[in-house]
């Protein structure tokens, strides 16, 4: 397991439907890119 993952794993959720460094991943490259999640914007 990659070491940012291992920080993040004791405060994420057991029941995972995804793995935490996928979830890291996405969230790293949604800042370096200026990407937004349209759904939480709200419309």
């Amino acid at each position: 397991m990659d070491p940012e993952a291992t920080v993040i794993d004791p405060y994420y959720p057991k029941r995972r439907p995804y793995l935490v460094i996928t979830l890291l991943r996405i969230h790293c490259m949604q800042q370096w890119y200026c990407l937004s999640d349209r759904c939480r914007q709200g419309g």
